[in-house]
């Protein structure tokens, strides 16, 4: 039998998921990173301790509960992932030239091989699937800025991972910063960049993480997009989580933005 646990962050996306499951669903588990535990208070914590060798301490709390699928939403603090001391440490490894994308695909392989899957949200559960607002498939210049920004977020050497840009009419491509998607839009609703006009945002995760590392996408999203002038915005439907679905429809419509998907 398959039961699956949601595994919560920080941050609006993960509060909105786990009132929706809640709600819904109360045959599915919630836990979250020790970090979160007091935005999320009526849920159990996980010690979140990622290193290559310690995994068995993020594993055997999911093994002992049955639990073959984890769904991750949210931000991890880095309080949550640092272990200076251990040599096998998160921390230690990106200062070694590791990339942060390369050690969750390690970490990845190593909860498989205990039979637990990470598996994307969207996949799981139809509310938090973007399908149905979908406008079309992408194009060949479209697909080529999505993987120029996919590869932004596959090189990674950092904790955070800019999984998110926009596209300007000059060719010209501005990457998120450690204070997301949402300031960068709100940059360019206020200051503009050059002469240059915002054509697209690009919203990915990287290559084979969309289970880890999923893409988020709401209402607010929609709403400072089309602020800043966008109305276009290109997602992989299949590693993407929506979230507060119908304020997210009724700002689509009254904003005029178009969702296209590259798959």
């Amino acid at each position: 039998m398959t039961k699956t646990c949601i595994l919560l962050g920080t941050g609006r996306a993960a509060q909105e998921v786990a009132k929706t499951i809640q709600a819904t669903h109360k045959e599915v588990e919630l836990a979250c990173w020790r970090s979160a535990a007091r935005i999320h208070q009526s849920v159990s914590t996980v010690n979140w301790t990622v290193t290559i060798k310690n995994i068995d301490s993020f594993s055997d709390r999911f093994v002992s509960s049955s639990i073959n699928k984890v769904c991750l939403i949210g931000r991890v603090s880095d309080q949550d992932i640092r272990q200076p001391s251990d040599r096998e440490s998160l921390a230690a490894l990106l200062r070694d030239g590791a990339t942060l994308p390369k050690v969750l695909r390690r970490l990845a392989q190593k909860v498989s091989a205990k039979g637990i899957e990470f598996s994307n949200l969207s996949r799981e559960f139809p509310e938090f699937s973007i399908e149905d607002f979908v406008d079309r498939r992408a194009d060949t210049n479209e697909i080529g800025w999505f993987k120029k920004v996919r590869h932004s977020a596959d090189s990674a050497s950092g904790v955070i991972v800019p999984d998110s840009a926009v596209v300007f009419d000059n060719d010209q491509l501005e990457m998120e910063k450690e204070d997301g998607v949402d300031a960068l839009l709100d940059r360019i609703g206020a200051h503009g960049f050059g002469k240059a006009k915002p054509s697209m945002l690009v919203k990915t995760s990287p290559s084979g993480l969309g289970a880890i590392l999923p893409c988020v996408i709401g209402p607010r999203t929609i709403k400072k997009a089309a602020t800043a002038g966008i109305g276009l915005i290109l997602v992989d439907a299949e590693c993407t989580v929506l979230v507060e679905r119908n304020q997210f429809g009724a700002e689509l419509s009254a904003r005029g933005v178009k969702l296209i998907s590259i798959n």
